[in-house]
């Protein structure tokens, strides 16, 4: 059986192009997965605005603002330029995607706050790009910044394995998304979707949850948590009974969370429970 091409066109900076190759191997095995059939990735890299404009008709387009950040011209020059540039790119009726900068300039670089400046103003124009022309955002900028750029040991330019590895994801994602009407069926889409989806990197801290916090209080002061430390159920309803005691929280808290525990534990265990707890806390003070 042949493998179904997509073929992509990518005008991105060198450092980018580790993110698109990841991206057309989260694709290939996205879609194997969702229709049990082989795929390929037919990509290209092109130069220049000029270069997309000649790619052949159905081509997936995918372009990256890197090298827009540098650029001498004032910028409405740049930000007229571009939206001309992108209204016509998307009248070839093509899907296109617009990959957004990361928001991070590492210390010590020249003229860091002129770009800051010029990276948030190149990433509003790509969701306003977007609005009237109907261009896909992929929002590198978003991704990424879940783990931070220093953690990555990355920048703007998005160089490195680790900010290649999740750029990767971003962009398949967005591709099989919004980009795949004309060579894979919706189902095999959504399948391939929620494959993408399970995707986990490497890189990623694990996330905790401590299980014995309590938020306290109401309002701004329910932003206040209390540790449990005792895990025992009735020594946690005896705690419980203290905080009423205590005025730490009110009664109508309590009840609330009495009746939470009743709910999930149903009524006949949960006053056994609150019995327990009167029986502990009054043992505790006599």
């Amino acid at each position: 059986m042949n493998a179904t091409p997509i073929p992509i066109v990518a005008m991105v900076s060198l450092a980018e192009r580790a993110a698109v190759d990841a991206a057309c191997a989260n694709i290939v095995h996205a879609l194997g997965e969702a229709s049990a059939k082989p795929w390929k990735c037919d990509c290209r890299f092109v130069q220049g605005y000029a270069d997309l404009q000649n790619a052949d008709a159905g081509s997936i387009l995918v372009t990256s603002l890197v090298s827009e950040v540098d650029a001498p011209e004032p910028w409405t020059d740049v930000e007229s330029r571009l939206r001309k540039i992108y209204a016509g790119l998307c009248d070839r009726g093509d899907p296109i995607f617009i990959c957004t900068v990361l928001r991070h300039i590492g210390t010590g670089e020249p003229n860091a706050s002129r770009r800051r400046i010029r990276i948030r103003r190149l990433n509003l124009l790509a969701a306003d790009i977007s609005r009237q022309s109907g261009a896909f955002v992929i929002d590198i900028d978003r991704r990424l910044a879940d783990l931070g750029a220093r953690r990555l040991e990355t920048d703007y330019r998005l160089e490195g394995a680790e900010a290649a590895d999740l750029a990767g994801n971003a962009m398949a994602t967005a591709i099989v998304v919004n980009g795949l009407d004309a060579l894979a069926s919706f189902d095999v889409q959504d399948r391939a979707q929620a494959v993408l989806a399970q995707y986990k990197s490497a890189f990623a801290l694990p996330e905790i949850r401590p299980k014995n916090l309590m938020p306290m209080g109401q309002g701004r002061r329910k932003q206040m948590v209390t540790t449990i430390v005792d895990t025992n159920q009735e020594a946690h309803v005896g705690w419980l009974i203290q905080q009423v005691l205590k005025r730490q929280i009110t009664p109508l808290e309590a009840f609330k969370k009495l009746l939470l525990a009743v709910r999930r534990r149903g009524a006949r265990e949960s006053l056994a429970m609150l019995a327990s707890g009167v029986v502990r806390l009054i043992g505790k003070r006599t």
